[in-house]
């Protein structure tokens, strides 16, 4: 597990200057629909093609190295089950999880926080490091209308003694949010009722797939390339390519999500055919290392993936290596080389 503690190897390398930095300069690997390593559904067939998007569980994910990661929730009662959400309730793709008591089951909402406060060891105040997760959530659309059942959930189990607490900051320091899940909320009904514990990003997909998705310009801002519904790869990478070339070097205040994953393009090596997610992923990613393999230094922000390797997520991270940090007061000027 070479990667469990990236960060805190990172950070400990220049431990007084490194810390303060904010975590919005880091490069991050991250995972694009990201439980969906074992799936089930009503319409079993679309499964393998169209909506599994990762191949390794979230515990494997993190010690690969990913500290992104995209949760989606379906609603039924009080149950907070994790999906592939689809156009329509019946085209949800339930996520499964191995549990080692209780076999085989549906994964729900708490099976992640969980994931997460064990790899993390939040529980234990002895271990002393500096990673954290960011964990996007929102609700599938077949739960429209249910949000109130994912805000109790998140109250009662007091998740904000597990998150980063924001403030009236648009810079997260890696001190400030290490040994911490940093949530980003993409469910404007309960916007109000979780500010206190998550970073909004309610304004997501409403006007377009790309932009700014904050509602808040005193907390940290965030920027999103989502653009799923692409038609070839050189265009997914151009796009991709775009928003790095966009992000600026210096005081940093804005959290780039820039995604690689295009789940709704049509299959382009086989046009007649079903979509197959793994299929583009592999020629996508393949063109994310042929791009930047002499030019790591160029990647920044939040890279979203679909099945990335372990030669990508590395990358992503070392391009963080060789940087130099300068500080002033309490901000840290980020120096690419």
């Amino acid at each position: 597990m070479p990667n469990r503690r990236w960060i805190t190897q990172l950070v400990t390398a220049n431990l007084d200057r490194r810390k303060k930095m904010p975590i919005s300069i880091l490069s991050l690997p991250g995972t694009h629909d990201s439980c969906t390593a074992n799936l089930s559904t009503l319409v079993e067939w679309t499964i393998q093609r169209t909506a599994k998007c990762q191949d390794t569980s979230l515990r494997d994910q993190f010690n690969n190295g990913i500290r992104y990661f995209d949760i989606r929730v379906r609603v039924e009662g009080q149950h907070l089950y994790i999906v592939h959400d689809g156009p329509v309730g019946a085209m949800d793709c339930y996520c499964y999880y191995d549990d080692p008591q209780n076999g085989r089951r549906i994964m729900e909402l708490d099976d992640v926080i969980e994931a997460f406060i064990d790899r993390l060891d939040i529980r234990n105040p002895a271990n002393k490091h500096y990673d954290f997760v960011i964990m996007s959530i929102k609700v599938a659309n077949s739960s429209i209308g249910y949000e109130n059942v994912l805000a109790d959930y998140l109250r009662q189990k007091q998740i904000n003694n597990y998150c980063f607490c924001p403030t009236n900051t648009p810079v997260i320091t890696v001190e400030a949010a290490a040994k911490k899940i940093v949530l980003l909320n993409r469910v404007s009904a309960i916007r109000n009722d979780i500010a206190g514990f998550s970073i909004d990003a309610s304004e997501w997909g409403k006007n377009g797939n790309t932009g700014l998705v904050t509602t808040d310009i005193m907390k940290l801002n965030v920027m999103v390339q989502d653009e799923y519904n692409i038609t070839n790869v050189q265009t997914k990478i151009d796009t991709y390519n775009k928003m790095n070339r966009n992000a600026k070097d210096g005081f940093a205040g804005i959290l780039i999500l820039n995604h690689l994953s295009c789940t709704n393009v049509y299959n382009v090596v086989h046009p007649t055919t079903i979509f197959n997610v793994k299929e583009m992923a592999d020629q996508v990613n393949q063109e994310f290392i042929n791009t930047y393999a002499n030019n790591i230094k160029d990647i920044r922000g939040v890279t979203v993936m679909d099945f990335p390797g372990n030669n990508q997520i590395n990358m992503i991270i070392q391009s963080n290596n060789g940087s130099q940090f300068v500080c002033f007061g309490q901000y840290t000027l980020y120096i690419r080389n």
